[in-house]
Order: C-alpha cells, then sequence, then structure tokens
C-alpha cells in the first residue's frame, strides 16, 4: 500500500460535494464508513459559514455492512425531506462502499415515487473518479436533468447574454474571478444570463438555454457541460478563463466574434493601463505547478509575455496536452504528475527564483528559503475566507505582476 504525504484531488464524493454545496436548493447525502463526514467542516471552516452546509453523511456500520444498505439510507433520505421539503437530494457513495457492489436505485425509485421528490443518484464511480472528474460529471447530470424540459424552447435574450459555467465552492479565487467576470461583461455590455452553480438555485439551470453563448470560470469542472450545451442547445462557448493580457485580449475577441460586435477599442484602452510595467519581469526562473486554469494560464503569461524561464506543471494528467499547449513552454520544462515528491524533487533541482503552486509547493519552498505564492488549488483551508486579488481578465493580469514583483523582489 502506498502511503501519500500530499494528494492533489480530494476523493469522487468530495468533488460532488462542491458542486452541490455551491448551490442553494441541494441535499447531498454522502453514504459511508465513519470519517467521511470531512467535507461538512472542511467547508464551514474554508468560509466561516453561519449554517451547517447542507451535507449529510449517512454512516455505514457493521450492521448494514451484512443486512444491506438500504434501510439506513432510507431512513436519512426521509429525515432530510421532512426538513428541507422543497429542496432536491443527491446521493453519491464513498470508495469503502464500491466494495459492497450494492445497488440502490430501486430504493431511490420508490422514495421518489412515495415522497414526489427529486433524488438525483450522482453517476461517479467512487474509486476510479477523483475531484474534478466527479464534479464534471454531477455538473453535467444536473444539467441534463433541470435543462431537460427545456429543450423544445430555443429562445434567446433579446439582448446578448452569457452563462458563467464552473466557478463552485473551494474552486481558487472562486468568488475574485466571479467579481473580475461580471465587471468585465458589464463593461461589454453582455448580461449575465445564469451562474452555474456557485449560489444558484436548480430555477437558474431551467434558463441556461436562453444565453447566447457560455463560458467557463474553470473548464476541468465545466468541459463536458459546455460541450453539451452546443450540441443539445447549439450554444458556442469560450473555454478558457482569461489569465495574462493576450488571453484576456483574445477572449474579448473571441466574445466579440460570437456577437457580431467589434471591441478592439475596448481592448487597445485596457492595455494601455498595464503595458508599462510588462518590462520589468524579465531573467526570471520560474516553477508553476497546479491545475489547468490558474497555473496554466500563468504559465502562459510568464513565458509569452513576461519572458521568464519558467518551468510549468499540472496534477491533471488529462489536461495535459491542453495544458502543455497553454503553458507554452519547451516539452523538457513541462512536469505532469499528482506525486508530491516528485514535484519537491524538481523544486530542489531547478533552483527556481520563485515557485507559483499549490499549498504543498509553499510549504517546500517555505523550507528551502525560495520566495512563493500560491496560485491554484487546492489551498490551506482558511485561505478560501481571506481576501484575495483574482489573477484574471485584465485587472487580474495587474494583480499578478505585482504580486510576483513583490516575491521576487524586484
Amino acid at each position: 500500500m502506498k502511503t501519500a504525504n500530499w494528494l492533489y484531488e480530494g476523493p469522487a464524493f468530495w468533488g460532488v460535494s462542491r458542486i452541490t454545496a455551491s448551490m442553494q436548493d441541494a441535499q447531498l447525502l454522502i453514504y459511508g464508513a465513519m470519517g467521511d463526514s470531512y467535507p461538512v467542516s472542511e467547508l464551514s471552516l474554508a468560509y466561516k459559514l453561519p449554517d451547517i452546509p447542507k451535507v449529510r453523511t449517512a454512516h455505514i456500520g457493521r450492521r448494514e455492512l451484512s443486512e444491506g444498505t438500504g434501510s439506513k439510507i432510507a431512513g436519512c433520505l426521509e429525515k432530510i425531506h421532512a426538513q428541507y421539503p422543497d429542496d432536491f437530494i443527491v446521493i453519491a457513495p464513498t470508495s469503502a462502499m464500491s466494495l459492497l457492489k450494492e445497488d440502490i436505485s430501486p430504493l431511490l425509485g420508490n422514495f421518489t415515487k412515495k415522497n414526489k421528490v427529486k433524488v438525483i443518484n450522482a453517476p461517479v464511480h467512487p474509486l476510479h473518479d477523483l475531484e474534478y472528474s466527479a464534479s464534471e460529471k454531477i455538473l453535467l447530470a444536473l444539467i441534463k436533468e433541470f435543462t431537460g424540459q427545456c429543450k423544445e424552447r430555443r429562445e434567446r435574450s433579446q439582448k446578448p447574454s452569457v452563462n458563467i459555467i464552473g466557478s463552485t465552492l473551494l474552486g481558487f479565487h472562486a468568488q475574485e474571478d466571479l467579481f473580475e467576470m461580471k465587471k468585465l461583461m458589464a463593461e461589454l455590455g453582455i448580461e449575465i444570463n445564469a451562474i452555474i452553480p456557485l449560489n444558484a438555485a436548480s430555477v437558474d439551470f431551467k434558463k441556461i438555454p436562453r444565453a447566447w453563448f457560455n463560458i467557463s470560470l474553470c473548464p476541468e469542472i465545466s468541459l463536458a457541460s459546455l460541450e453539451y450545451l452546443e450540441k443539445e442547445f447549439s450554444q458556442s462557448y469560450i473555454l478558457d478563463a482569461p489569465v495574462g493580457i493576450e488571453a484576456t485580449d483574445k477572449f474579448v475577441d473571441g466574445i466579440g466574434k460570437l456577437i457580431d460586435r467589434d471591441f478592439k477599442e475596448y481592448i487597445d484602452n485596457q492595455k494601455n493601463k498595464i503595458e508599462i510595467n510588462l518590462n520589468t519581469r524579465d531573467n526570471l526562473k520560474i516553477l508553476v505547478f497546479g491545475d489547468y486554469t490558474h497555473a496554466g494560464g500563468i504559465s502562459g503569461f510568464l513565458s509569452r509575455e513576461l519572458k521568464a524561464d519558467v518551468i510549468a506543471g499540472t496534477f491533471l494528467a488529462r489536461w495535459s496536452d491542453k495544458f502543455k499547449e497553454k503553458a507554452g513552454c519547451s516539452v523538457n520544462n513541462i512536469l505532469i504528475t499528482d506525486d508530491s515528491n516528485i514535484v519537491n524533487d524538481a523544486i530542489k533541482e531547478h533552483e527556481p527564483d520563485v515557485v507559483l503552486g499549490t499549498y504543498n509547493e509553499w510549504i517546500i519552498s517555505r523550507k528551502l528559503n525560495i520566495p512563493s505564492i500560491i496560485v491554484s488549488a487546492p489551498a490551506d483551508r482558511f485561505y478560501h475566507s481571506r481576501s484575495n486579488n483574482s489573477f484574471t481578465c485584465y485587472e487580474g493580469a495587474n494583480n499578478f505582476i505585482n504580486l510576483l514583483s513583490s516575491a521576487a523582489g524586484k
């Protein structure tokens, strides 16, 4: 058995909880062994929530293992529905429950008919799926569920509007990135149709088909949903979040093409505000490691625009091809691994001037006395409740340059 001292992704039920806990009218029932109830404490600590997150755990003990989990799960579902009759319920197993190979679909079907409540069995594998893939699957399942009745109604909003898909609780800078994106859309004269799933209710999902197009602040979670909406509702999408000046130029220009508008003047005006600082960060050797959206975007910003010597990597192997393209580094400077020990060794080997990464890279850099900035999840649980600046859009690029200058001492 391999003992891991640091995991970049949580288990499948953790990914499911990120989606459901982000919503207003979703209840999550996790059934598993004692000790698998940590999403409640993690969410409460990370955001200092005044109320207990809508995540419940059905602890499966020796009796349920021998007699079956049906009665225990049914009892928990009854309690949840009695307390929150207007909410829908999502149910997800922990990895330990995969050993039972028990089909609870008939139980859920009977409960749904009896109580007239929507219960969704999360379409994730507790062993094979990890946090991001599980989040992607349950988000797609919810979008299919709540937009299914809208397939014959494809009326668009009168003015250009957009859905922002992929922002969740415990997403890195999720609130800050969303704030910058809202501001950008307002400046471009584009209405926000729906934000999914952060602070959304099921009724917001039903509004999705009205938008002219979709954008994503976390492609790792939203790609499958974006592809589905393009196929079912002919909604074009822009995949990558705008991290860096050139990336934001491309992002804004792409929106202009989708809605047949020319934003060249807007782009030029924004670039004039920050291009003064672009030539002051050269000759830096920087190691960047993390997710696709933030670490990949920052790597591309550093290598293409700031002309830094970049070693870039991600723990998301299924995004490796897109990451390499986004990072803009030489093949020899790309690191694809989910083993924190390999990343730690790379930091020691390359001896960068600055390390940009997750909480793990921040810890190892502190030990080696190397300046470090957290630029990607997973981060310290208390990091989410602090006030942080976004790295997206033009203002985010400016924020990042200032932060990098401070860390590098230039």
